[in-house]
């Protein structure tokens, strides 16, 4: 494959040279400053933020005045790692400071009418509320508190409405009048720009920035933001960081789990703490990750984390159950509708706190923009839609090449009246509607989306498999992996095939040699169970296949080793003769999953 020119890079290992040009890297300085990045190299908002003078000025006269700020979080990881970054550094810096987080049932997501209304019945000395990852569509709310008296500074990344919002500041990259160049952070992401401005305004040259990375690396990480710009600089130190946390609660989700001590991988923080931080908002009470995470000793935090762990496992124990019977539903209704281009399912038995799970299995599986709704029948929950008696209320999920925000916004064109609630981002968003108007909605998503163009996002492979010398320094560069930054995708070819051996009958793993090197290959949920069984009784025939791989370090008691994750089989020979492979359905779901460029361990905002 090849094709960079000699200049470039002409020290690194030929694998990241090729790795980097087929991914857009033309200049040294250039592909430098991602392989080793540092925080110096943000872009500043100071200058070019929306907004953030703004910010800053409410921010230093209630510093003065030692008027009460509150943070109004969100309860997801992104919302709680950005009420905790907040909450820490306006306490250190002299502010007088709260948090309120919403529940996701009683009061809903955003800054809602009912949620302004109880923030302020519990704190009644607020003077200026800081909202993260959340309040760019809180209109209701957010009058309200207008209309109070209250001063609201919003810090956001969702998509922004026509028309903004009326609250004193606004943070988020993406109004189309903001100057700051990167324009996909996470919450945490914008709540860190937040910090870097009154670092400036207060003189605070002695507070390291780089304390405060770990939370941003979690929230960035979890919320599936793309892992490129300044997302990659704040995850590559953010882990690092993370290591050496003071953080109790991290601490001890680590050490539950065998990591403390542990060289972090992006992976980390998806599986193991995002899901346990992401359980307080989902069947519990969302305030738990929050005070996991302000913890001051390791008995507190191990409270804290014992909660979430019981909570993660109702989870897992619920989701199973009810992903089962959606996947059942939405296979019903594609049998019964094959032409449609989504799907809507809605079921009163589902759990509010789980439907952004159910709706990204369901696009996952069959390919399609999904909608799972369920029915909000709790008197604290209908209370923010006063004068209705019966609403859906759920998430929406697709995969990549559509974009739900811009289909939301197309349905309150045609229909201005249908949606109670909703946004989000291109591939996730969230919905309310009356119940009477389930089928209205169903026609006018299927509608919106039909008339999107489909964006075809082709898999690129990034180079041919060749000598294993020095891949875990290629490796070691180019992470952490995730949106926007997948791993290494390479071509193996001639690959001579050893032995195969079936794991719990549903996964691969394929041992044999290429260039001489051994080699073995994974395959979890392989759809080539069948196809390889016979030669994990028997290798009595030469056989060699084609196929695509990613590049995987697995670590295992201290020891660290090289693997190939199969993307997609190619080809396969015996004895030279070329073997006719059945392609199973679901390979085109392992493709889906790299061209998203993301990992499914986090349900997003908006659910």
């Amino acid at each position: 494959m090849g094709g960079y020119e000699s200049s470039f890079l002409p020290d690194a290992p030929a694998l990241l040279r090729e790795v980097l040009w087929k991914r857009g890297f033309r200049s040294n300085d250039e592909a430098t400053r991602f392989l080793y990045p540092s925080l110096s190299a943000i872009p500043s908002p100071l200058e070019s933020l929306k907004d953030l003078p703004e910010a800053i000025s409410l921010l230093l006269k209630a510093r003065d005045t030692k008027d009460l700020v509150v943070i109004f979080g969100d309860y997801d990881v992104d919302g709680t790692t950005s009420t905790v970054l907040l909450y820490t550094v306006f306490k250190e810096w002299k502010l007088n400071v709260d948090f309120f987080i919403p529940h996701r049932v009683n009061e809903g997501y955003g800054v809602t009418l009912k949620a302004a209304k109880k923030l302020l019945k519990e704190k009644p000395e607020t003077k200026l509320i800081v909202t993260c990852d959340c309040g760019v569509a809180s209109f209701e709310g957010i009058e309200f508190l207008r209309s109070q008296n209250i001063s609201v500074i919003v810090t956001d990344h969702h998509e922004v409405p026509s028309t903004r919002v009326n609250a004193n500041a606004v943070l988020n990259p993406k109004q189309k009048d903001c100057h700051y160049p990167d324009k996909k952070l996470a919450g945490v992401g914008v709540a860190f720009l937040l910090v870097i401005g009154l670092r400036r305004a207060l003189d605070l040259k002695d507070f390291s920035l780089s304390s405060w990375l770990d939370l941003v690396a979690v929230g960035t990480v979890c919320d599936v933001a793309e892992l490129t710009g300044a997302n990659r600089i704040f995850v590559r130190l953010g882990l690092q960081k993370l290591q050496t946390t003071e953080r109790q609660g991290f601490k001890v989700m680590l050490r539950n789990q065998g990591l403390e001590g542990n060289v972090l991988k992006s992976r980390d923080l998806g599986f193991v703490i995002g899901p346990r931080l992401n359980a307080a908002g989902r069947i519990g009470e969302p305030t738990l990750g929050v005070n996991a995470l302000l913890a001051k000793t390791e008995a507190e935090a191990y409270e804290y984390v014992s909660v979430l762990e019981k909570h993660n496992t109702e989870r897992r124990e619920l989701q199973a159950s009810q992903m089962k019977e959606a996947l059942e539903i939405a296979e019903k209704k594609l049998r019964a509708t094959p032409h449609l281009k989504t799907i809507v399912i809605a079921d009163p038995t589902f759990h509010l706190g789980i439907v952004g799970l159910l709706a990204a299995r369901i696009a996952e599986n069959f390919k399609r923009p999904a909608c799972v709704l369920t029915e909000l029948q709790d008197e604290h929950a209908l209370a923010d839609f006063e004068g209705r008696s019966g609403i859906w209320k759920g998430s929406l999920r697709t995969p990549p090449g559509h974009h739900l925000s811009e289909a939301l916004a197309a349905i309150r064109i045609r229909s201005p009246e249908l949606l109670l609630s909703g946004g989000g981002h291109a591939l996730a968003a969230g919905v309310a509607i009356s119940y009477k108007d389930l089928s209205l909605f169903e026609a006018e998503f299927e509608h919106a989306i039909s008339h999107q163009v489909k964006i075809h996002i082709p898999t690129i492979v990034d180079a041919r498999l060749g000598s294993p010398s020095k891949l875990q320094e290629v490796i070691s560069l180019l992470e952490p992996f995730g949106n926007g930054n997948p791993p290494p995708l390479l071509l193996v070819e001639d690959f001579k095939l050893d032995r195969v051996q079936l794991m719990k009958d549903i996964h691969l793993k394929l041992h044999g040699t290429h260039h001489a090197a051994a080699w073995s290959v994974l395959h979890f949920k392989s759809p080539w169970v069948k196809l390889f069984s016979p030669y994990a009784v028997s290798m009595n025939r030469d056989l060699k296949i084609d196929f695509l791989a990613e590049l995987s370090e697995n670590e295992w008691m201290g020891n660290k080793r090289i693997e190939l994750v199969l993307k997609d089989l190619l080809e396969m020979r015996v004895s030279g003769k070329r073997f006719e492979i059945q392609r199973p359905n679901e390979i085109s779901e392992s493709q889906s999953s790299r061209e998203a460029g993301r990992h499914s361990y986090s349900d997003s905002t908006q659910s």
